[in-house]
């Protein structure tokens, strides 16, 4: 029941993110519950998958690799201005070590889904993260693109480990 989900979640504004869209493409801030019932209808219509989320107004966002039970790479994207979105478009990327809790964070993640490997999406908000999503599989030549990280060498080299 959409009531019930939309009490949980401190009222407008809310995120709109349409499922299987990636860099910002279908999330759309809704600013009231009337706006929200209006977005939802259009969008069933179209038998879009949507998940609605509380609206963070974000600082930055991550992306964590993750392989076995480490962050492999990680790079941070500095939200634009005028855009509530912090991957969108061409985005500001450079690479970022985050602390233990935002690692334990993506570690946990990948965990919880029985996966070794994942992309972890986290917000940041004064101080404060938000698991956002756990992608899998995930795009991964963009951090190692950035911060010259060969992921696709320790994936091989985890699997040749764990062979043996």
């Amino acid at each position: 029941n959409i009531e019930n989900q939309i009490k949980e979640l401190n009222g407008p504004p809310y995120i709109v993110k349409v499922s299987g869209k990636s860099h910002g493409v279908g999330v759309m801030k809704v600013d009231s519950i009337e706006s929200l019932f209006s977005v939802l209808d259009y969008l069933r219509n179209d038998d879009a998958k949507v998940m609605i989320r509380e609206f963070i107004p974000v600082t930055s966002s991550a992306r964590l690799i993750v392989l076995g039970n480490k962050v492999i790479d990680s790079i941070e994207y500095q939200a634009p201005k005028n855009d509530f979105r912090s991957n969108v478009g061409n985005p500001k990327v450079e690479p970022k070590k985050f602390s233990r809790e935002i690692e334990a964070t993506a570690v946990k993640a990948v965990n919880l889904l029985n996966l070794e490997f994942g992309g972890v999406d986290i917000l940041i908000h004064n101080e404060k993260h938000y698991l956002t999503e756990t992608n899998f599989p995930c795009f991964f030549p963009r951090a190692q693109q950035i911060t010259g990280t060969d992921i696709a060498a320790k994936m091989v080299e985890y699997l040749y480990k764990k062979k043996k």
